[in-house]
């Protein structure tokens, strides 16, 4: 397994971030280490899981911001169309 990788320093990273744009490059950093299998799928799901949330959180955060509908989570989940999406269960 990857020697740089914490799950609970990762879990935390993601949580404190607050722009998408951050939270993608985090999220692509995380499958490159999937792909190459420097973490396993559990640690991919725990990290996964947040990372989402996340992402669900930003969404809300913006919709009450701007008060309109989400471009994110409509019909469709935006882990659909993420890069990676085929880990998406």
């Amino acid at each position: 397994m990857s020697k740089y990788f914490d799950l609970v320093d990762s879990q935390h990273r993601a949580q404190e971030m607050r722009g998408a744009k951050q939270l993608f490059e985090f999220w692509e950093w995380v499958c490159s280490l999937y792909d190459n299998h420097e973490i396993g799928a559990n640690e991919f799901g725990e990290i996964r899981s947040v990372i989402w949330g996340q992402f669900r959180h930003i969404d809300a955060l913006n919709r009450v911001r701007i008060k309109s509908p989400s471009r994110w989570f409509g019909s469709r989940d935006v882990v659909s169309s993420m890069c990676c999406a085929r880990y998406n269960p």
